[in-house]
């Protein structure tokens, strides 16, 4: 019996044969790397040699970069932008009009972006001085000379989610307003290949565009382009990510079935992640169970829990609230030299004397387990050495595959999400009606 039969074994088998495939497809993705040989196409590798990106994205198209981009330790070279709250927005374009300025008009970007900002309206009114056009003519041998050293990414698998379109447009109108030489070599997409919006703005423009695979769901991408392509953006290796979902499949994909058993029957899962370097991903997983398992009156309301910060906001509720929940703890087992020094401890602090702060933490952990079990609440763990890209891997699969046994249980579709289209439909009425 292959994985995917044992995943979805017990359901009929006209459900099953569509889930099959798609199912399949987002396992096949981490057994190769010829999905990837867009990498090796001279005009990407030009893309990538710039310092700072740009990625637009919302939902699955960006949860899992996100959380790649987490344990990369690239910190501010790479912004993931998933919303249109125009504050967000006005400091993103700010920072790149600011980053863009000829040398000599620093001062003049800056008051201007200033002005935007603190009118809370779009930076896009601001235009570079005329007198700084002097230096364009040696700018045109090479496509990506500018101040500007920041490159874009825009994800949307269908080519028609608003966020991304939206965000798009007013890139393309920033990086004209900057005056910016050959903006079109700076933006890369990642779509299906199909007529969509996005494809007509890439063919209008010329942008970079990579295929987006159209038998995986958004949630279900964080293997093919849609997490790869931020992956080496942060100096990762997407086959080390690849590599660790493919021994899970080998070693452990059996445990999936036992975790949706877990958390079958249960109203709320809590994760519970012991790890700054995951906290996104409890983002991730809570899309994947939230869009996927929760149709017809059926799902699993996904929360997450951060420790020890959340022992002190949602503790209570979890220890003396509705005993609907499941807990699933992550750790990551961290060590340090960081110690409590001895010299001056106050006396109801005694117990630190010499502690190191790895042992605090991993000390808390065991206690909020504990705590949860003692109230007879039903708790998994995942603890690790550290969040290695391998790591990483193996959760986005394990969950990936959990879920869908999951859905199976609860006898829905994992793949599909058709009530949210009605709110992309009423959206769609109250702006065209301004």
């Amino acid at each position: 019996m292959t994985i995917t039969q044992s995943i979805l074994s017990g359901g009929r088998k006209s459900e099953n044969d569509e889930t099959s495939l798609l199912l399949s497809k987002c396992i096949s993705l981490v057994s190769g790397n010829e999905d990837l040989h867009f990498l090796e196409d001279q005009r990407l590798q030009r893309w990538l040699s710039l310092k700072k990106f740009v990625i637009f994205g919302t939902g699955g198209s960006s949860l899992g970069g996100q959380c790649i981009h987490a344990i990369s330790g690239v910190g501010s070279r790479v912004t993931f932008v998933d919303n249109l709250d125009p504050h967000t927005l006005t400091n993103v374009f700010s920072g790149l009009i600011l980053e863009g300025a000829r040398p000599l008009h620093n001062e003049i970007f800056f008051a201007r972006a200033r002005k935007n900002a603190a009118q809370d309206r779009s930076v896009l009114d601001v235009h570079e001085d005329p007198s700084s056009g002097s230096d364009e003519a040696n700018c045109e041998k090479d496509p990506l000379c500018s101040g500007l050293d920041t490159g874009f990414l825009c994800i949307s698998k269908s080519g028609e989610t608003l966020e991304t379109i939206s965000q798009l447009l007013l890139t393309i109108e920033l990086l004209k307003s900057m005056g910016v030489s050959n903006f079109a070599e700076r933006i890369v997409v990642i779509t299906e290949d199909r007529q969509s919006s996005l494809r007509e703005i890439s063919a209008k423009y010329g942008f970079f565009c990579i295929n987006h695979p159209w038998d995986v769901g958004g949630r279900f991408s964080v293997f093919s382009a849609v997490g790869m392509l931020p992956a080496v953006i942060c100096g990762i290796d997407p086959m080390r990510i690849r590599k660790g979902a493919e021994k899970y499949l080998e070693e452990s994909f059996g445990s999936a079935l036992e975790g949706a058993h877990f958390v079958f029957g249960h109203a709320q899962h809590v994760s519970f992640i012991y790890s700054d370097k995951l906290a996104l991903f409890g983002n991730w997983l809570a899309q994947l169970y939230a869009e996927s398992s929760g149709k017809y009156g059926m799902g699993v309301t996904p929360l997450t829990a951060i420790g020890s910060v959340d022992q002190h906001s949602q503790l209570q509720l979890y220890l003396d609230g509705p005993r609907d929940k499941c807990f699933t703890f992550f750790l990551e087992k961290q060590t340090t030299e960081l110690t409590i020094a001895e010299d001056f401890v106050p006396d109801s602090f005694s117990y630190l004397k010499g502690k190191k702060v790895s042992d605090i933490f991993e000390a808390q952990y065991s206690a909020t387990i504990q705590s949860i079990i003692e109230k007879g609440l039903p708790v998994r763990k995942f603890e690790f050495p550290t969040v290695t890209p391998e790591i990483l891997g193996a959760l986005f699969m394990h969950f990936m595959l959990e879920v869908v046994a999951y859905c199976r249980v609860a006898n829905v579709n994992a793949f599909n999400q058709p009530a949210v289209e009605r709110g992309k439909i009423i959206t769609k009425n109250l702006l065209g009606a301004i």
